[in-house]
């Protein structure tokens, strides 16, 4: 009994150490009911594409016998190209969430389309197109290795993407099966009797944090109610420039005429110096053609790279077209 208060205690003192890692927990204790024993395969290896030619992450070009111990492991880690990765925020709202639902609130993209990881922090989501790695895949097929996620480089830190080029994406965090512990079944038994007294002290210690957060806006918004005693009573208001029905008409009219007949868009952002657009259309690279030789606004520029579905000929995009504003 004593063992198992002390457990306890202990594990109450790491909780801010594993806040919103209860999904990743879960994920792992199901695959170890479902595989309780180690697999005898080597782990898998992390490769890097460069100029057709297989490399380890430092660049440096496999040899014959670097090949056939990736093929001997558990599949491959490929590194995705700097160049191509799409990296988004993850907002304090956001956190704790799975990755697929974050995806489709910050990408224009479907998570089917998608590799996708997240930093150590889970402070940035790492996206990459998957039609963006198909060179890199066909020459891992041609060496006969079994690539099963995609590695995101951060800096000297990798972090991976489970989901291998033919699955949907589903749970962030989901461990390769070279990752289970050897001692599964001692774990689960203590797991089983700690996962009561664990969900209650995550969601008290999350709900006592919220309520704190709360407090300290709602104080701060009282201290900008108050006047401040240093500004003068008959300082002038700011005057605040709001923009017209005609205006807004004008500049949704010039859009549109601008944008061409095939263009389809799906959501579309206006604010005081920009709109911000998710579009698809024949040729992406055609609409923004149209759009800069309207001579309506006053430019533009693609926020993301552009993504072809494997059914048809659209391409679809996120356009970012700077408004004139009067001086």
């Amino acid at each position: 009994m004593r063992f198992f208060h002390a457990l306890c205690s202990s594990f109450l003192k790491l909780m801010p150490a594993i806040e919103n890692k209860a999904l990743r927990f879960l994920a792992w204790w199901k695959q170890g009911l479902a595989n309780p024993l180690p697999t005898l395969t080597a782990p898998a290896m992390t490769v890097l594409v460069d100029n057709h030619v297989l490399c380890d992450s430092s660049g440096r070009a496999l040899s014959a016998t670097d090949i056939e111990r990736c093929q001997k492991a558990d599949g491959v880690h490929l590194i995705a190209p700097s160049q191509r990765v799409i990296s988004k925020r993850v907002s304090d709202s956001q956190r704790g969430l799975p990755l697929s639902l974050i995806a489709q609130e910050v990408l224009p993209f479907d998570v089917s389309e998608l590799f996708l990881a997240c930093d150590e922090g889970q402070a940035n989501i790492k996206a990459i197109v998957r039609s963006d790695l198909v060179a890199e895949q066909g020459v891992l097929k041609e060496n006969g290795l079994n690539m099963v996620g995609v590695a995101f480089k951060d800096g000297d830190v990798l972090c991976f993407s489970n989901n291998r080029p033919d699955d949907q994406f589903t749970v962030d965090g989901a461990r390769t099966a070279s990752q289970r512990v050897s001692m599964i079944w001692p774990v689960l038994l203590v797991s089983l009797m700690l996962v009561p007294l664990v969900t209650f002290s995550y969601w008290s210690y999350k709900e006592a944090r919220n309520v704190s957060a709360l407090n300290k806006e709602l104080s701060e918004l009282q201290a900008r109610l108050i006047p401040s005693q240093a500004q003068p009573a008959s300082s002038p208001l700011k005057q605040v420039e709001l923009r017209d029905g005609d205006s807004v008409a004008s500049v949704l009219a010039s859009f549109t005429w601008s944008l061409g007949a095939n263009a389809a868009v799906s959501q579309l952002i206006l604010s005081d110096t920009q709109l911000l657009v998710d579009a698809s259309a024949d040729s992406a690279t055609g609409v923004q053609a149209g759009l800069d030789a309207s001579g309506a606004f006053e430019s533009s520029e693609f926020v993301t790279s552009i993504s072809r579905s494997a059914g048809d000929d659209i391409e679809r995009f996120r356009i970012k077209v700077n408004l004139r504003v009067s001086r």
